[in-house]
Protein backbone atom coordinates (compact mmCIF):
# COMPACT_ATOMS: atom_id res chain seq x y z
CA UNK A 1 0.00 0.00 0.00
CA UNK A 2 2.84 2.45 0.56
CA UNK A 3 4.88 1.69 -2.10
CA UNK A 4 1.88 2.38 -4.51
CA UNK A 5 1.19 5.79 -2.89
CA UNK A 6 5.01 6.67 -3.50
CA UNK A 7 4.93 5.51 -6.49
CA UNK A 8 1.65 7.68 -7.36
CA UNK A 9 3.38 10.92 -5.85
CA UNK A 10 6.35 10.37 -7.60
CA UNK A 11 4.18 10.33 -10.95
CA UNK A 12 2.50 13.23 -9.66
CA UNK A 13 5.63 15.42 -9.36
CA UNK A 14 6.98 14.20 -12.51
CA UNK A 15 3.87 15.86 -14.16
CA UNK A 16 4.18 19.16 -12.58
CA UNK A 17 7.89 19.52 -13.60
CA UNK A 18 6.82 19.00 -17.12
CA UNK A 19 3.93 21.59 -17.48
CA UNK A 20 5.90 24.57 -15.13
CA UNK A 21 9.26 23.93 -17.70
CA UNK A 22 8.73 26.54 -20.46
CA UNK A 23 11.85 26.53 -21.37
CA UNK A 24 12.23 23.15 -22.26
CA UNK A 25 12.15 22.28 -26.20
CA UNK A 26 9.88 20.61 -28.20
CA UNK A 27 11.44 17.22 -27.53
CA UNK A 28 11.22 17.62 -24.12
CA UNK A 29 7.53 17.99 -23.61
CA UNK A 30 7.10 15.49 -26.07
CA UNK A 31 8.50 13.10 -23.84
CA UNK A 32 7.06 14.82 -20.32
CA UNK A 33 3.68 14.21 -22.48
CA UNK A 34 4.65 10.82 -22.66
CA UNK A 35 5.58 10.55 -19.15
CA UNK A 36 2.18 11.60 -18.17
CA UNK A 37 -0.39 9.07 -20.07
CA UNK A 38 2.37 6.31 -18.95
CA UNK A 39 1.61 7.45 -14.94
CA UNK A 40 -1.69 7.90 -16.06
CA UNK A 41 -2.63 4.86 -17.45
CA UNK A 42 -0.44 3.34 -14.66
CA UNK A 43 -2.51 4.28 -12.19
CA UNK A 44 -5.71 3.71 -14.26
CA UNK A 45 -4.79 -0.63 -14.39
CA UNK A 46 -3.71 -0.52 -10.48
CA UNK A 47 -4.95 -3.41 -8.47
CA UNK A 48 -6.60 -2.45 -5.89
CA UNK A 49 -6.25 -4.20 -2.54
CA UNK A 50 -8.83 -7.37 -2.29
CA UNK A 51 -11.45 -6.53 0.56
CA UNK A 52 -10.81 -8.63 4.12
CA UNK A 53 -14.40 -10.15 4.51
CA UNK A 54 -14.29 -11.41 0.91
CA UNK A 55 -10.83 -13.20 2.18
CA UNK A 56 -13.05 -14.44 5.30
CA UNK A 57 -16.01 -15.31 3.15
CA UNK A 58 -13.83 -16.92 0.55
CA UNK A 59 -12.17 -19.05 3.13
CA UNK A 60 -15.07 -19.95 5.44
CA UNK A 61 -16.82 -21.04 2.32
CA UNK A 62 -13.87 -23.49 1.45
CA UNK A 63 -14.12 -25.17 4.58
CA UNK A 64 -17.90 -26.07 4.31
CA UNK A 65 -16.89 -27.36 0.87
CA UNK A 66 -14.39 -29.50 2.42
CA UNK A 67 -16.79 -30.68 5.46
CA UNK A 68 -19.27 -31.60 2.80
CA UNK A 69 -17.39 -34.27 1.29
CA UNK A 70 -16.24 -35.50 4.11
CA UNK A 71 -19.29 -36.13 5.51
CA UNK A 72 -20.59 -37.63 2.14
CA UNK A 73 -17.81 -39.64 2.11
CA UNK A 74 -18.42 -40.79 5.70
CA UNK A 75 -22.31 -41.92 4.55
CA UNK A 76 -21.11 -43.93 1.55
CA UNK A 77 -18.55 -45.89 4.16
CA UNK A 78 -21.04 -46.61 6.58
CA UNK A 79 -23.86 -47.67 3.92
CA UNK A 80 -21.35 -50.14 2.16
CA UNK A 81 -19.78 -51.74 5.42
CA UNK A 82 -23.59 -52.20 7.00
CA UNK A 83 -24.24 -53.68 3.93
CA UNK A 84 -21.06 -55.84 3.99
CA UNK A 85 -22.12 -56.62 7.91
CA UNK A 86 -25.34 -58.12 6.85
CA UNK A 87 -24.06 -60.21 4.41
CA UNK A 88 -21.41 -61.52 6.36
CA UNK A 89 -22.51 -61.86 10.06
CA UNK A 90 -23.27 -65.10 11.54
CA UNK A 91 -25.93 -66.81 13.15
CA UNK A 92 -26.12 -64.35 16.18
CA UNK A 93 -29.51 -64.91 17.52
CA UNK A 94 -30.44 -68.61 18.98
CA UNK A 95 -32.85 -67.75 20.90
CA UNK A 96 -35.14 -67.04 17.55
CA UNK A 97 -35.13 -70.75 17.04
CA UNK A 98 -34.69 -72.23 20.55
CA UNK A 99 -36.99 -70.39 23.06
CA UNK A 100 -36.26 -70.44 26.65
CA UNK A 101 -38.68 -70.61 29.25
CA UNK A 102 -38.88 -68.77 31.61
CA UNK A 103 -37.83 -66.35 29.82
CA UNK A 104 -33.73 -64.70 30.91
CA UNK A 105 -33.68 -61.21 31.34
CA UNK A 106 -30.43 -58.46 30.46
CA UNK A 107 -29.13 -57.69 33.63
CA UNK A 108 -26.65 -54.39 34.15
CA UNK A 109 -24.10 -56.86 34.13
CA UNK A 110 -24.78 -59.97 32.14
CA UNK A 111 -26.92 -60.74 29.67
CA UNK A 112 -29.66 -63.64 29.38
CA UNK A 113 -29.80 -64.48 32.99
CA UNK A 114 -32.49 -66.74 34.66
CA UNK A 115 -32.61 -64.90 38.28
CA UNK A 116 -33.78 -67.32 40.61
CA UNK A 117 -34.27 -65.61 43.77
CA UNK A 118 -35.61 -68.00 46.37
CA UNK A 119 -36.70 -65.03 48.94
CA UNK A 120 -38.69 -62.75 46.23
CA UNK A 121 -41.97 -64.78 45.67
CA UNK A 122 -43.16 -62.42 43.25
CA UNK A 123 -40.69 -62.92 40.81
CA UNK A 124 -40.44 -67.06 41.13
CA UNK A 125 -44.31 -67.50 40.89
CA UNK A 126 -43.80 -65.56 37.90
CA UNK A 127 -41.23 -67.99 36.44
CA UNK A 128 -43.54 -70.41 37.36
CA UNK A 129 -46.41 -69.28 35.56
CA UNK A 130 -44.28 -68.98 32.46
CA UNK A 131 -43.57 -72.68 32.67
CA UNK A 132 -47.13 -74.25 33.75
CA UNK A 133 -48.90 -72.20 30.82
CA UNK A 134 -46.17 -73.71 28.23
CA UNK A 135 -47.26 -76.85 29.97
CA UNK A 136 -50.58 -76.29 29.54
CA UNK A 137 -50.33 -75.59 25.90
CA UNK A 138 -47.94 -78.12 24.99
CA UNK A 139 -50.32 -80.56 26.71
CA UNK A 140 -53.22 -79.68 24.67
CA UNK A 141 -51.14 -79.98 21.56
CA UNK A 142 -50.19 -83.27 22.15
CA UNK A 143 -53.13 -85.23 23.04
CA UNK A 144 -54.58 -84.12 19.79
CA UNK A 145 -51.15 -84.90 17.41
CA UNK A 146 -50.50 -88.59 16.64
CA UNK A 147 -47.94 -89.05 19.18
CA UNK A 148 -50.22 -89.44 21.42
CA UNK A 149 -51.68 -93.08 20.56
CA UNK A 150 -54.76 -94.25 23.12
CA UNK A 151 -53.68 -98.48 24.30
CA UNK A 152 -56.66 -100.42 25.39
CA UNK A 153 -58.57 -97.90 26.37
CA UNK A 154 -56.09 -95.69 28.19
CA UNK A 155 -55.33 -92.52 27.91
CA UNK A 156 -52.10 -90.76 26.98
CA UNK A 157 -49.55 -90.25 29.87
CA UNK A 158 -49.37 -86.58 31.28
CA UNK A 159 -46.94 -84.63 30.05
CA UNK A 160 -45.75 -83.76 33.26
CA UNK A 161 -45.24 -86.97 34.23
CA UNK A 162 -43.15 -87.93 30.99
CA UNK A 163 -40.75 -84.63 31.96
CA UNK A 164 -40.51 -85.49 35.66
CA UNK A 165 -42.55 -84.83 38.73
CA UNK A 166 -39.89 -82.80 39.86
CA UNK A 167 -40.78 -80.02 37.36
CA UNK A 168 -44.17 -79.28 37.81
CA UNK A 169 -46.13 -76.73 39.36
CA UNK A 170 -46.53 -78.62 42.28
CA UNK A 171 -43.04 -78.57 43.42
CA UNK A 172 -43.17 -74.69 41.90
CA UNK A 173 -40.43 -75.99 39.12
CA UNK A 174 -37.74 -75.96 42.02
CA UNK A 175 -37.79 -72.13 42.01
CA UNK A 176 -38.47 -71.73 45.49
CA UNK A 177 -35.92 -74.29 46.51
CA UNK A 178 -33.28 -72.95 44.25
CA UNK A 179 -33.34 -76.04 42.06
CA UNK A 180 -34.69 -74.15 39.27
CA UNK A 181 -36.36 -76.09 35.84
CA UNK A 182 -35.71 -74.54 32.41
CA UNK A 183 -37.60 -75.23 29.49
CA UNK A 184 -35.96 -75.47 25.95
CA UNK A 185 -38.92 -75.27 23.10
CA UNK A 186 -37.02 -75.74 19.26
CA UNK A 187 -39.22 -73.53 16.77
CA UNK A 188 -39.34 -75.87 13.60
CA UNK A 189 -37.45 -74.82 10.20
CA UNK A 190 -39.09 -75.41 7.54
CA UNK A 191 -37.24 -78.19 5.02
CA UNK A 192 -34.81 -78.80 7.89
CA UNK A 193 -34.79 -82.37 9.54
CA UNK A 194 -31.68 -83.09 12.50
CA UNK A 195 -29.77 -86.19 10.78
CA UNK A 196 -28.29 -88.70 13.06
CA UNK A 197 -24.75 -89.78 12.87
CA UNK A 198 -23.45 -92.55 10.22
CA UNK A 199 -20.08 -92.78 12.39
CA UNK A 200 -20.51 -91.79 15.86
CA UNK A 201 -17.24 -91.88 16.33
CA UNK A 202 -16.17 -89.06 14.26
CA UNK A 203 -18.53 -86.83 15.49
CA UNK A 204 -16.78 -85.49 18.34
CA UNK A 205 -19.94 -86.42 20.80
CA UNK A 206 -19.14 -86.77 24.42
CA UNK A 207 -17.89 -90.69 25.12
CA UNK A 208 -20.83 -91.66 27.56
CA UNK A 209 -23.30 -90.19 25.34
CA UNK A 210 -21.69 -91.89 21.82
CA UNK A 211 -21.91 -95.22 23.68
CA UNK A 212 -25.77 -95.31 24.08
CA UNK A 213 -26.33 -92.84 20.84
CA UNK A 214 -30.03 -93.33 19.89
CA UNK A 215 -30.44 -92.08 16.01
CA UNK A 216 -33.88 -91.28 16.73
CA UNK A 217 -33.06 -87.89 19.02
CA UNK A 218 -31.47 -85.18 18.38
CA UNK A 219 -28.89 -85.22 21.15
CA UNK A 220 -28.23 -82.20 23.62
CA UNK A 221 -25.71 -81.97 25.88
CA UNK A 222 -24.95 -78.60 28.49
CA UNK A 223 -21.92 -77.56 30.40
CA UNK A 224 -20.90 -75.03 32.68
CA UNK A 225 -18.58 -72.77 30.62
CA UNK A 226 -14.44 -72.68 31.89
CA UNK A 227 -15.10 -75.61 34.48
CA UNK A 228 -14.31 -79.11 34.03
CA UNK A 229 -16.88 -80.08 37.20
CA UNK A 230 -19.74 -81.34 35.76
CA UNK A 231 -23.21 -80.18 35.91
CA UNK A 232 -26.25 -82.38 37.77
CA UNK A 233 -28.84 -81.85 35.58
CA UNK A 234 -31.89 -84.15 35.09
CA UNK A 235 -33.33 -83.89 31.26
CA UNK A 236 -36.32 -84.92 30.56
CA UNK A 237 -38.31 -86.65 28.96
CA UNK A 238 -35.41 -87.44 26.98
CA UNK A 239 -31.49 -86.25 26.60
CA UNK A 240 -32.71 -84.54 23.66
CA UNK A 241 -35.36 -83.12 20.87
CA UNK A 242 -37.25 -86.48 18.82
CA UNK A 243 -36.78 -86.18 15.81
CA UNK A 244 -40.31 -87.33 14.44
CA UNK A 245 -41.36 -84.16 16.35
CA UNK A 246 -39.68 -82.33 13.40
CA UNK A 247 -41.57 -83.49 10.95
CA UNK A 248 -44.37 -81.60 9.06
CA UNK A 249 -47.36 -83.90 10.59
CA UNK A 250 -45.88 -83.40 13.92
CA UNK A 251 -47.92 -80.49 15.47
CA UNK A 252 -45.99 -80.13 18.72
CA UNK A 253 -42.70 -78.38 18.86
CA UNK A 254 -39.74 -80.59 20.18
CA UNK A 255 -39.34 -79.57 23.76
CA UNK A 256 -36.75 -80.14 26.38
CA UNK A 257 -37.07 -80.19 30.18
CA UNK A 258 -33.88 -78.95 32.16
CA UNK A 259 -33.44 -79.23 36.35
CA UNK A 260 -30.44 -77.94 37.65
CA UNK A 261 -29.45 -79.22 40.94
CA UNK A 262 -27.21 -78.31 43.43
CA UNK A 263 -25.58 -75.05 41.89
CA UNK A 264 -23.43 -72.36 43.94
CA UNK A 265 -24.98 -69.83 45.35
CA UNK A 266 -24.69 -66.29 44.49
CA UNK A 267 -21.98 -66.79 41.59
CA UNK A 268 -22.84 -66.41 37.63
CA UNK A 269 -23.35 -69.76 35.96
CA UNK A 270 -22.74 -69.64 32.18
CA UNK A 271 -24.64 -72.81 30.30
CA UNK A 272 -24.01 -74.01 26.94
CA UNK A 273 -26.19 -76.24 25.81
CA UNK A 274 -24.98 -78.01 22.10
CA UNK A 275 -26.96 -79.83 19.79
CA UNK A 276 -25.50 -83.15 18.05
CA UNK A 277 -26.67 -83.84 14.34
CA UNK A 278 -25.02 -84.60 11.06
CA UNK A 279 -26.51 -81.59 9.67
CA UNK A 280 -25.43 -79.11 12.30
CA UNK A 281 -22.26 -76.23 11.70
CA UNK A 282 -20.23 -76.44 15.08
CA UNK A 283 -19.89 -72.65 13.97
CA UNK A 284 -23.25 -71.59 14.58
CA UNK A 285 -23.09 -70.37 10.79
CA UNK A 286 -25.80 -72.19 9.69
CA UNK A 287 -29.51 -71.87 9.34
CA UNK A 288 -29.95 -73.76 12.47
CA UNK A 289 -27.84 -72.94 15.73
CA UNK A 290 -25.64 -75.27 17.03
CA UNK A 291 -25.35 -74.13 20.58
CA UNK A 292 -27.71 -72.40 22.88
CA UNK A 293 -25.93 -70.50 25.68
CA UNK A 294 -27.76 -68.41 28.77
CA UNK A 295 -26.38 -68.34 32.58
CA UNK A 296 -28.53 -69.22 35.96
CA UNK A 297 -27.77 -67.12 39.16
CA UNK A 298 -29.41 -68.35 42.81
CA UNK A 299 -29.94 -66.03 45.38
Amino acid sequence: MAEQESYQIACIKEDLVGVTDSNRDLKKNGNNLNSLICCNFRRQTTKKPRDPAHRILTFTGMVCLVCTFVVIGIVIIAVLLSKLTKADEPFTKPLDIISIVPKPQDLVDRKRTILVHRQNIILWKRQVTQLDDLLKKYEEQYYKSSSCQIIEGKNCSSLTELIGLNCSIKNNFGYDKGYPCVALIFTKVPEWVPKPFVNISRSNMPEKFAKKYDPKLLYLTCEREHFEDNLEIIFSPHQGFQRSQFSAISESLPLVMLQFLNLPIATDIHIICRLWAKNLKTDNQGAVPSKIQFSLLII
